[in-house]
């Protein structure tokens, strides 16, 4: 979409979360074939400022665990930026479509970043209503109006990170835990609140 479109139409997209690639997005450099990364700089700072906004940033990559977490370290890059990152060897589709399952992510207000074509046209194609960019341009990111006039206070940021990080760990927990559903409830002292939704937001959970 957007490294077809023109700038009046990406300047219109309100985007609340992004899903960025590492290799040759976040950095230069394949980390899985012993390149040295270099950091994108500029993006990396555009990412914090986002954050700092409200847009809820995750990444998906194609690499092993123990390689990110180097390269992170390496390049002195705030783990706290993201979500969650996804590091491993499937299809970055499948591990976009668990993220929108768990966490109740809105396709339209999605944007996912990365340096290959075809995960591009990938993603595209298996979720219409979400935007894709080249990261080649991600600078079009900084003529986006809707991030402009976005202004979230810290503690909702800090909320809403918390709130999805809480999702991922109970999905994790789960997948380990003999039992029914009911009985894993149980077992977290889970408390269920029944609440009339106030915005689109709590309507969309």
């Amino acid at each position: 979409k957007w490294y077809n479109t023109c700038m009046k139409y990406t300047n219109s997209l309100e985007i609340k979360t992004i899903i960025t690639d590492h290799d040759e997005t976040l950095w230069s450099g394949i980390i899985a074939e012993n390149e040295e990364p270099v950091l994108n700089n500029q993006y990396y700072e555009l990412l914090l400022e986002l954050k700092s906004k409200g847009v809820v940033i995750f990444a998906v990559t194609k690499n092993d665990e123990d390689d990110v977490d180097k390269a992170f370290d390496k390049l002195n890059i705030d783990k706290d930026l993201f979500v969650k990152v996804v590091s491993n060897w499937e299809s970055k589709s499948n591990n976009i479509e668990l993220l929108i399952k768990q966490l109740g992510l809105r396709e339209e207000s999605t944007l996912f970043i990365d340096d290959n074509k075809l995960e591009l046209n990938e993603v595209e194609a298996r979720f219409p209503e979400m935007s894709v960019l080249n990261a080649a341009d991600w600078n079009m990111l900084l003529d986006n109006e809707f991030h402009k006039n976005l202004s979230t206070p810290y503690s909702d940021v800090e909320q809403r990170y918390k709130k999805y990080r809480h999702l991922l760990n109970l999905y994790k927990d789960r997948e380990v835990y003999n039992g029914t559903d009911e009985d894993f409830l149980k077992s977290r002292n889970r408390v269920i609140n029944i609440f009339k939704p106030t915005n689109d937001e709590e309507n969309n959970r």
